[in-house]
């Protein structure tokens, strides 16, 4: 399973929370209009979250099929409430 993001997707969610980059600088940056900067910005986010949501389900499945080998491993997601 890829749970990956694609790369544009990856570097502008580096840009924005690792080097915290504004949304302007990232616009001025890739001379992209700050709403177009804003709306992939929502979109990686968004699919972060998903990418997220299904890691959690494979790997806690997997624990509990026994494919994967670690006692007390198991990936809390926020709306499991573990």
């Amino acid at each position: 399973m890829e749970f990956s993001l694609p790369n544009d997707e990856n570097s502008l969610i580096f840009i924005k929370y690792f080097e915290d980059y504004t949304h302007q600088e990232i616009a001025s940056s890739l001379n992209l209009p700050i709403n177009i900067v804003k709306e992939r910005l929502r979109k990686s986010r968004r699919r972060l979250r998903i990418n997220y949501r299904l890691f959690t389900r494979w790997f806690n499945a997997s624990l509990k099929c026994g494919n994967i080998h670690s006692p007390g491993a198991q990936i809390s997601s926020p709306e499991s409430g573990l």
